[in-house]
């Protein structure tokens, strides 16, 4: 009895010992197994991040690249986190973001901006905003690769003030979204032209004035335009460094009225910020104010000396003695009407309205030109009905000259768009222009 006993505890032993033998084989299996997913997954990734950087390298150099590593430097708001290598993005109502703002530094208005987002998401969308909220563009979807989607917008950089926009994302039904990379690359705007080259305006017109503007003719040959005040300008924009321009006009006055007729040209500095008159100082006269004192709501600024001045001239701040902020355009939203002179030499400044913010002590200001001319005209002819004339001008960008002339295009002007202005007293005012060219 006892030789059988001890065999039958013999062999629970030995069957304990297969059942463990067997469970620790299938645990190492199982553990096995999650390795070499796991394994796996991470090569996925891997390749994922590898297929991601190819895309972003073949964009060339010339790009930014927002991504997790980064992002929190631009986008502070909580609703932005950089988390798991992602960007990971809050939507509120209507699943929409904040407005993220990016301020673009070293580029110029000659340049069209492509903004793409790298995203698992498919659902993703976003719009392109103004600093002032006005929408530029939308995205559309590109591509995609393994689980990932491209979304993309372009936009000219002039139509963005400053260089400074908004990106609102979106989406159909993701709460947050998740990005891998933001990529911002930029090339030639199309519509700028730079020497040499020889534009026929006609060809690419756009026409605006007063609201009773209409084209009433058009072929390959004329335009006939009708209103109280025409603007006949090219769509294309003419880069001016070290550039001579000559332009070309043929226009008929086959209204019943005098017309004066106008060949001029838009200016605008490389930021795409528009030059006129009141851009220049009075008189071509630099002087420096300096601020003594100013009151927040009062229109009375106290100066440390007398400028030459008349009524409706502008003030600018921030001025430079060297002039190295030209043009400026650091306008106060206010216009001289009177300026008292101290015994002291100082000088009281009265403006048209109230100050909205007091300049520190010191601040210093130049008294611009009032508003003017807002175009640079370069020929002007009072047009007979019935007649017909041909105007011609040539101008040169030249940097050593600070005068709002025909003359020559001033320091700072980085483009132009050439342009005929009609003015007349009565909307039966009717020209016809049957040669608008230009060369540079």
């Amino acid at each position: 009895m006892k030789k059988k006993s001890t065999c039958l505890t013999n062999n629970i032993l030995i069957f304990r010992l297969c059942f463990e033998l067997i469970a620790f084989i299938s645990l190492l299996i199982i553990s096995i197994s999650l390795y070499a997913q796991k394994d796996n997954s991470n090569g996925k990734n891997n390749d994922d991040q590898k297929l991601i950087d190819q895309y972003v390298q073949s964009k060339g150099s010339r790009i930014i690249v927002f991504d997790s590593s980064n992002i929190k430097q631009f986008w502070t708001s909580n609703s932005v986190l950089s988390q798991n290598g992602l960007i990971r993005i809050q939507l509120y109502d209507s699943f929409k973001s904040i407005p993220l703002s990016i301020q673009l530094s070293n580029v110029s208005a000659d340049l069209d901006c492509s903004i793409e987002v790298i995203s698992s998401n498919e659902d993703l969308s976003f719009s392109i905003l103004s600093s002032d909220s006005k929408k530029i563009s939308s995205s559309i979807s590109e591509s995609s690769f393994i689980q990932h989607h491209v979304f993309s917008s372009s936009f000219h950089l002039a139509d963005a003030q400053k260089f400074k926009f908004n990106i609102v994302f979106s989406s159909t039904y993701s709460q947050v979204l998740s990005i891998n990379k933001i990529i911002l690359s930029f090339s030639q705007n199309k519509n700028f032209l730079s020497t040499p080259g020889e534009l026929s305006i006609l060809d690419n017109i756009s026409v605006s004035g007063t609201a009773d503007v209409a084209v009433t003719n058009k072929s390959k040959s004329s335009i006939t335009l009708k209103g109280t005040i025409i603007r006949a300008l090219s769509q294309n924009k003419i880069l001016t460094t070290d550039n001579t321009l000559k332009a070309h006009a043929t226009i008929k006055n086959i209204g019943i009225k005098p017309s004066t007729v106008y060949l001029a040209y838009d200016l605008y500095t490389k930021s795409g910020q528009r030059i006129s008159n009141q851009s220049f100082p009075y008189k071509n006269n630099k002087k420096i104010l300096s601020i003594v004192s100013s009151n927040e709501d009062s229109n009375v600024l106290l100066v440390d000396s007398l400028s030459e001045w008349e009524k409706n001239c502008f003030i600018v701040y921030n001025a430079k003695e060297d002039f190295s902020d030209f043009p400026d355009l650091s306008f106060v939203n206010v216009k001289i009407v009177d300026v008292i002179q101290k015994d002291n030499g100082q000088a009281e400044i009265i403006l048209d309205k109230p100050l909205k913010t007091a300049f520190p002590q010191g601040t210093k200001i130049r008294i611009h030109s009032p508003d003017g001319a807002t175009y640079l005209y370069t020929r002007v002819y009072n047009l007979k009905p019935n007649e017909e004339i041909t105007l011609s001008s040539t101008i040169k960008k030249d940097d050593s000259f600070f005068q709002y002339s025909p003359k020559a295009l001033s320091n700072g002007v980085y483009y132009v768009t050439p342009l005929i202005q009609s003015i007349s007293d009565t909307s039966d005012n009717m020209i016809q222009i049957k040669d608008f060219s230009i060369s540079y």
